[in-house]
């Protein structure tokens, strides 16, 4: 609601004043500025442009892919007619 770029300077000044006693004033906004940025970055708390739920969902729909691919190609004929066994092959 009040925007990143407010967010990153509120953040900086706080760092800088902890940074100026180390790398002098003048750095110390400029190096702030850029650790805040990327560190926001970093630690996710910006939108990603791809929500996590689709990508949750398209992991098990791959391992269910996977796991029917390999239960095509290793299991038996007799397996897919008797649960258990078939069972023993998934866990597999």
């Amino acid at each position: 609601m009040i925007g990143r770029p407010k967010v990153v300077k509120f953040l900086a000044d706080l760092v800088a004043k902890l940074i100026s006693k180390y790398v002098g004033q003048e750095q110390a906004q400029t190096l702030s500025t850029a650790l805040v940025d990327t560190g926001l970055r970093m630690m996710s708390l910006e939108a990603r442009p791809e929500p996590g739920p689709v990508s949750a969902g398209r992991a098990l729909a791959s391992t269910v892919e996977e796991t029917v691919n390999s239960l095509v190609e290793t299991a038996p004929e007799a397996a897919w007619s008797n649960e258990t066994v078939l069972e023993g092959y998934v866990h597999e």
